[in-house]
């Protein structure tokens, strides 16, 4: 009710009123809005009017550009437009009027007429508002079209582009984003794969109601929870569940989401207005991860214990010693779809369901660009793997960059393919603007299969809580390892098993991280990489008469970032050449044992010489095992050994005997060149190593760059090179590390050809 109304009815009231306006107060005092204003004059009386008129409405015109958001402010008046002079004009007052007009708030004020000057009326002047009113009828101001202004003093405003309805509908996808979602069942099952589903929100676990709920909601909630896809599930007789609590109705995913809150869905107002009055149940397949599964997943082997078949050494084609650029064994013209060993696979990851995508085709593995990849193609990756839908997606080369052929580009996918090859995509191998650093990858999402509960770390910082000493539950007991045998493979096992990645360091003493107070339970561990948990590794129990040795408890360094060195199978190839070397000139590589103990032939040695290009493919720096003042000087080349034994060659026969050998010291690692985009850093006058995405170079015209094959019999072979060959050095992909080629050797020629990494074997 306005003053006036109220000096009509009571003198006195009128009298009060007069008094508080003339002094610049209210009953609602708005002093100190810190507004710059005319001095009001004495005759002028500022009104706040509580209850808006319906006829009075506000716009902004004049934009340049036609924005609706921008423009010179005008009200509405008795059916009149008028505008509002800028006197005393400030941020409070556009937001008022921003949100007034729906936006969620004002960017800037403009003042002089910016967006040209009005017409008629100017109705209000010295507006004064503390910024949470609903329109400016509820703000100070002059009464209605008393101003001393001109139009020349016309306000503008900039709002916000964004609409309070667009920031309210952003907020609830978001929060519907971040709803967490389970299944509950009387299933004794880890994990729980079929059952009600419930989603945490508004500080509970709720369920929701079935209308139009189908199957293809049913396989988002699943490839959320980490299974592959929904079954379809039969009447339970049970459809009430905690129906007091269902919020959500009317979901309609379609299939393509990664997670249930992408879904569009409507918010019930009460369970009652669910129509079906039941709640929803699905059912998940469960998948290759967890522990009861028939045929449990394995993971990429780490631990190479190449056996030599005899049909894996071929004779040599007749044209082998007339070119060395001859293609060895047969080349599959066709995907490796048909076959039913896997053809897809992750690489460089650390955890559960993470890494590169690679592909295998022709033969021969390969990346896939992330130009123009997103999670619906992802998804059909994760699920043709044995996992949920995509939880993330990881772009150029986060998992580091591979080799090899950018097999598929421009992949893209409808969302309901069983194989990405369903999928379209660009030619094979035909990608123009791709290198290896916009190489794809994705992190998946994986049931939780309970396998972190079953072992801890402890002991460390809370800065660096990814390492301690390593405890492990056995029949239900805990306890310590002692760490005879202890290595960077069970080490690996470890940390992915606790979601921390990739083992840094295997310790074998822990006692720095606190005195041990649990019984040592097991020794002997032996894991080979594939396992899912330390408990599926090869152990030995302690027994109660057998020791462990003083402070041997194992411990564990784990880390998100590793190298990943691996050989240049091409360089190898084309740089293979024989020589015969006086055995005289040898006497540096005699005395560091790169020479065969088979007699010199005449006084000279027959060398296999070749080059190795080791190759950086990981996230972080190689560096050498020891520290430089622990490094080995060797006085007859006249240099420091980082690393005595860098990489191991081996020549075998079809029985698998080792028919002669040799190894390379690393005496200087360093970054020879670079792929494009990779800054060298490592040298050998300063730090030594390997930078991701660069290479250390040993040409084969050094020493010991060989292997001495005086006295080996005309023949073919094999050619098998290890690198890293004593796990001195952690990498996140051992598996890489060893080649093995054809070698065929007459007795006055060689000739080498299809190498392969043994990882990348069918049988592997």
């Amino acid at each position: 009710m306005s003053s006036y109304v109220i000096c009509r009815s009571l003198f006195l009231l009128c009298l009060i009123s007069s008094v508080l306006f003339h002094t610049g107060q209210s009953q609602n005092d708005l002093s100190g809005s810190g507004a710059e204003t005319k001095p009001v004059k004495e005759k002028e009386q500022i009104r706040t009017e509580e209850k808006p008129v319906k006829e009075k409405k506000v716009r902004l015109v004049g934009s340049l550009y036609g924005n609706p958001w921008e423009g010179r402010l005008e009200v509405l008046h008795k059916g009149k437009w008028g505008t509002v002079c800028d006197d005393g004009w400030d941020m409070d007052i556009s937001n008022v009027v921003c949100r007034w007009l729906g936006y969620i708030g004002a960017q800037n004020y403009i003042f002089d007429s910016y967006f040209g000057q009005g017409r008629g009326d100017i109705w209000l002047d010295n507006v004064r508002c503390y910024g949470n009113e609903t329109s400016l009828w509820k703000c100070r101001h002059n009464p209605v079209g008393e101003n001393d202004c001109t139009h020349r003093e016309d306000v503008g405003i900039r709002c916000e582009k964004k609409t309070l309805e667009e920031q309210k509908a952003y907020r609830r996808k978001q929060r519907l984003r971040k709803m967490k979602v389970r299944l509950t069942s009387s299933s004794t099952l880890m994990p729980a794969s079929d059952g009600f589903l419930e989603v945490y929100a508004r500080n509970r676990w709720r369920a929701i109601c079935s209308d139009d709920w189908d199957i293809t909601d049913s396989k988002v909630v699943c490839g959320m929870l980490g299974f592959p896809d929904a079954v379809p599930i039969g009447d339970t007789g049970k459809r009430q569940h905690k129906r007091k609590s269902i919020m959500l109705t009317n979901v309609g995913c379609s299939g393509k989401e990664s997670v249930f809150g992408d879904c569009p869905m409507d918010d019930l107002k009460d369970w009652k207005s669910c129509t079906s009055k039941s709640s929803v149940q699905i059912k998940c397949k469960r998948g290759d991860l967890v522990l009861d599964a028939e045929e449990p997943m394995k993971f990429m082997r780490q631990k190479v214990n190449t056996v030599v078949e005899e049909n894996e050494i071929t004779p040599p084609p007749p044209e082998a010693f007339k070119s060395n650029k001859v293609e060895f064994g047969i080349q599959n013209e066709q995907p490796v779809k048909s076959r039913p060993l896997p053809w897809i696979r992750l690489r460089g990851g650390g955890n559960f369901g993470e890494g590169r995508v690679e592909v295998k085709y022709r033969g021969k593995w390969g990346t896939v660009c992330s130009k123009g990849w997103d999670k619906v193609s992802a998804n059909v990756v994760c699920r043709q793997l044995g996992f949920g839908s995509a939880k993330e997606l990881v772009t150029d080369g986060g998992y580091g960059q591979g080799i090899g052929p950018i097999w598929l580009n421009k992949v893209s996918c409808k969302g309901d393919e069983k194989d990405i090859l369903d999928c379209n995509h660009g030619s094979w191998n035909a990608s123009r603007d791709c290198t290896h650093t916009n190489d794809a990858g994705v992190k998946c999402h994986v049931p939780d299969i309970g396998v972190k509960d079953k072992v801890q770390v402890i002991g460390g910082t809370e800065l660096s809580p990814n390492q301690g000493r390593v405890l492990i539950e056995i029949d239900n007991t805990w306890g310590t390892i002692c760490s005879e045998g202890w290595d960077l493979f069970d080490a690996a096992v470890l940390c992915r098993q606790m979601g921390m990645g990739f083992a840094r360091y295997a310790l074998e003493r822990s006692v720095h991280f606190g005195a041990p107070r649990l019984d040592i339970l097991i020794t002997d561990v032996q894991c080979d990489g594939s396992e899912r948990m330390l408990q599926e590794c090869s152990y030995r129990k302690l027994s109660v008469n057998e020791t462990c040795p003083r402070n041997h408890r194992a411990g564990v360094v784990c880390g998100e970032y590793l190298p990943d060195i691996l050989l240049d199978i091409h360089r190898l190839e084309e740089s293979v050449y024989l020589q015969d070397f006086p055995e005289y000139m040898l006497q540096c590589a005699a005395e560091e044992n790169c020479l065969s103990s088979v007699p010199a032939s005449f006084g000279s040695r027959r060398l296999l010489r070749f080059s190795s290009a080791i190759m950086n493919r990981g996230t972080a720096a190689f560096r050498p095992f020891l520290d430089r003042y622990n490094w080995i000087w060797h006085a007859c080349h006249v240099h420091f050994h980082s690393m005595e034994v860098f990489t191991h060659y081996d020549i075998v026969n079809h029985k698998g005997e080792r028919v002669a050998e040799g190894h390379k010291a690393s005496f200087c690692l360093e970054d020879v060149y670079c792929d494009s985009g990779a800054t060298p850093y490592f040298s050998c006058e300063g730090q030594q190593g390997i930078s991701p995405n660069c290479v250390d170079l040993y040409a084969n015209n050094i020493d010991c760059q060989w292997i001495d094959i005086t006295g080996v019999k005309p023949d073919s072979y094999l050619l098998r090179i290890d690198t890293n060959p004593d796990v001195l050095v952690a990498e996140s992909d051992y598996s890489n590390n060893e080649i093995l080629c054809q070698l065929y050797y007459n007795g006055f020629q060689v000739v080498v050809g299809g190498c392969r990494y043994v990882a990348d074997d069918d049988n592997y």
